[in-house]
């Protein structure tokens, strides 16, 4: 068969579909609909969900722990550098005698681990935790004297450190401007919002480890903030450029970065569906 006749065969070939291939017009269109996820999120768009938790945590706060009010005579703190005094609450003559004698002076402050509050709920000194005058249970083993010191000293640890992201009284600009101030001279990928405020939440609701107040929220943000775009990105603003528009050295932003390494006992891994489920939560919150 010539290529002429193939050709003509060709063109007098039915144009149309055969009818198991078409589609009918009846078939029902589908539109498919995901739901948002980080990776959708614009950098702002995070920032704003960033501020939407941590003004939902400052709501879940005791009213008693908003203001410093000391009844006693105010001594200062030998465990803090000058720098670092200056901003921390003062401590009473009743705190730096509880303190030696290994008792936190006040909840507000203190950031006591779950296992020291069990030891002492509502007195004043922590029982023995010897085994013939509290004998074991299934549920709390005796702790032996190196354990029960262990807690302890970790416990005023804590307590010491947290006195560093205190302020006598609430900065003049509240958080969301602050916040929006450092992402205006220092951006911050949506990754780094996102872990921030799953620091925050870890720190202070499933840990306890500090209340979130006024007083300390502007420190703990901006200290959390460079912890997380430390530990998640590779090229990072220069310490002194963030230090300067936090309103901070660079001496007291490392000490804050430092502190807040230690109060979240440097657990700072972070995997893809946490930030995803994290941000799922923030976007609900915002809804409400």
């Amino acid at each position: 068969m010539s290529a002429t006749m193939l050709m003509e065969r060709y063109r007098q070939a039915p144009t149309s579909q055969p009818e198991d291939l078409r589609t009918p017009a009846s078939f029902p269109s589908i539109h498919l609909t995901s739901t948002p996820s980080m990776a959708d999120l614009a950098p702002s768009d995070a920032l704003r969900l960033l501020t939407t938790g941590i003004k939902r945590i400052l709501a879940l706060s005791d009213p008693a722990t908003m203001a410093w009010q000391p009844a006693s005579t105010l001594v200062s703190s030998p465990t803090l550098s000058p720098a670092a005094a200056a901003f921390s609450p003062p401590l009473t003559a009743q705190d730096m005698l509880d303190s030696k004698e290994g008792v936190s002076p006040s909840p507000m402050m203190s950031g006591l681990a779950p296992s020291m509050q069990q030891l002492s709920p509502g007195s004043e000194h922590p029982p023995s935790l010897s085994c013939d005058q509290n004998p074991p249970s299934p549920s709390s083993p005796c702790l032996d004297a190196e354990q029960q010191q262990f807690v302890v000293d970790k416990a005023n640890q804590r307590s010491i450190i947290s006195r560093r992201f205190w302020s006598k009284s609430a900065p003049g600009i509240d958080i969301e401007k602050y916040l929006l101030r450092i992402h205006q001279y220092c951006p911050i990928s949506t990754a780094v919002y996102i872990a921030t405020s799953l620091y925050i939440y870890r720190l202070c609701i499933v840990n306890q480890a500090i209340p979130l107040t006024p007083l300390n929220v502007h420190r703990l943000v901006v200290a959390a903030l460079r912890v997380a775009s430390k530990s998640l990105e590779d090229i990072n603003h220069l310490q002194k450029r963030f230090a300067k528009v936090g309103g901070l050295s660079e001496q007291e932003l490392c000490r804050l970065e430092i502190g807040f390494l230690f109060l979240m006992d440097f657990d700072l891994k972070l995997e893809v569906d946490m930030l995803e489920e994290q941000a799922g939560v923030l976007m609900a919150l915002e809804k409400c």
